[in-house]
């Protein structure tokens, strides 16, 4: 049917198997759509028969006549490729741990994680960790750590509640986002002047940037940072940081880096 109403579509269909499921799928796409859209059309598709959870699969983006998709299309592209492989990537971390790992559960969505260290350098003189290191004084000038940046400053549930006064007498130097780990919580409203604060402080010492557990509020941050001064995709500073940490943004923090990339790629914006 859809191939009488999209004359230039063209239908993949396809056979799975696995021990879980047995399908069979048909994906529809438009040739007018570019070549590496397609592209991660299809591999997002893949990953997501691997996923621990069945999720629904759209597969199905309209383009214009020039073959360009609309800004929200685009985004919802970028937002399933960061979930399929952050989902890819935790599922193959829990069928090889061999029961030898702990897990925590993830307050934002009830995710088991791999228990993280309490710190880890993610990259150059960069660090992600959690609340107790953060309050470490003696440890954090070990690390030769001069800045912190306490992506969830305050006193609610999920919070940490230091500032510059706590700091004043180490000569680390302080930088506080109020941020909360919910969907609805606008982090990338502190995007670019965090970004801008790291790469001045890293000129001077190693950077600990932290939230409660040093799992999604603190990563999100140093994705952005990534993906302003080291032109790097939302995609490939989360891999980046996964190969360091074990981490996982929140979806809706997702959705905010891939908006954000969209912006540095001057694309249209969009809302969310």
């Amino acid at each position: 049917m859809l191939d009488l109403l999209y004359p230039r579509s063209r239908t993949l269909d396809g056979f799975i198997s696995t021990p879980n499921l047995l399908a069979i799928v048909s994906v529809t796409v438009f040739v007018s759509a570019p070549v590496s859209t397609l592209k991660k059309i299809f591999i997002a598709f893949q990953l997501d028969i691997h996923k621990p959870r069945l999720l629904s699969l759209d597969c199905l983006y309209h383009s214009d006549k020039q073959g360009n998709m609309d800004a929200s299309e685009a985004l919802h592209i970028k937002l399933e490729e960061l979930q399929n492989f952050l989902d890819y990537t935790y599922a193959e971390a829990i069928k090889h741990s061999g029961g030898k790992r702990q897990f925590v559960a993830v307050h934002h969505s009830g995710a088991l994680v791999p228990s993280p260290n309490e710190f880890d350098k993610v990259f150059e003189r960069i660090y992600i960790g959690g609340e107790k290191t953060a309050k470490d004084i003696p440890e954090l000038k070990k690390n030769q750590i001069t800045c912190v940046i306490n992506c969830a400053q305050g006193k609610r549930f999920g919070q940490v509640d230091t500032n510059e006064q706590y700091y004043a007498d180490s000569g680390i130097s302080y930088f506080g986002i109020p941020g909360h780990d919910s969907v609805k919580f606008d982090l990338s409203l502190y995007f670019k002047d965090a970004a801008e604060y790291i790469k001045e402080k890293l000129e001077t010492g190693g950077v600990y940037v932290h939230c409660h557990q040093g799992i999604s509020r603190s990563a999100t941050v140093v994705i952005a940072y990534l993906m302003i001064y080291h032109k790097m995709t939302a995609l490939k500073g989360l891999q980046t940081i996964l190969q360091k940490r074990m981490v996982m943004p929140n979806r809706g923090f997702l959705q905010q880096l891939c908006k954000f990339q969209l912006s540095l790629e001057d694309t249209t914006p969009v809302a969310l």
